[in-house]
């Protein structure tokens, strides 16, 4: 099955039961055209990713995991310039849903990694948010010491869309999400002043 831009495909994924390739990865991510390019911990969790490439990207044998477990993502074929949201729930808006309703053992704002691993066992791509933990069960070297913080608002994206120089800073806390959608950050509106205004209009503040 193909991912083109557009498509939306609606599939549940089992999580793997063994755990035996998540022992061992090198000490080195490997790049690749696909990339992790935004998340958002919002909803039960999804992440999106872009294929940046010339070439389509074929997903069998492929997992995504976060500091403490893993899912098996789906046999699709995602297009050049294409996008791909994997969510844990169908509270949000994606093109996948993991049948378990967790990404790995579910994603965590205050601090947690998400790894891209292809059907070789090679990292293709990989972030963390917050401090770093080595004791974190899928803990991989190559991560950074302390990632960006998306403690305000839940969601990270590359800054611009799909920029990819393996820093930290590649990644900034968005006021608002993109599922599926290029990343741009809204002039004039940072993500305090959209904590205010979230604070202004929720339950009790007046």
């Amino acid at each position: 099955m193909t991912v083109h831009a557009k498509s939306v495909i609606i599939i549940g994924v089992m999580k793997k039961v063994t755990m035996m390739l998540m022992i061992i990865f090198p000490a080195t991510v490997v790049a690749g055209d696909l990339i992790i390019n935004e998340v958002s911990v919002q909803n039960g969790g999804w992440v999106e990713l872009k294929n940046t490439g010339s070439s389509p990207v074929s997903l069998q044998g492929w997992e995504i995991m976060n500091s403490g477990g893993s899912d098996a993502l789906p046999d699709l074929v995602v297009q050049p310039g294409a996008y791909l949201v994997i969510a844990a729930s169908r509270a949000a808006r994606a093109d996948v849903y993991l049948a378990d309703g967790s990404i790995g053992s579910g994603l965590v704002s205050s601090g947690d990694m998400l790894a891209l691993v292809d059907a070789d066992g090679q990292v293709v791509d990989l972030l963390n948010w917050g401090e770093v933990n080595l004791n974190w069960k899928n803990y991989i070297p190559g991560l950074w010491g302390r990632g960006p913080s998306m403690s305000s608002t839940g969601i990270l994206a590359r800054i611009p869309d799909a920029a990819d120089r393996g820093l930290a800073r590649d990644f900034r806390e968005m006021p608002q999400a993109t599922p599926g959608e290029e990343n741009t950050y809204p002039m004039g509106l940072d993500v305090p002043s959209w904590g205010k205004i979230k604070a202004l209009f929720s339950p009790g503040s007046r």
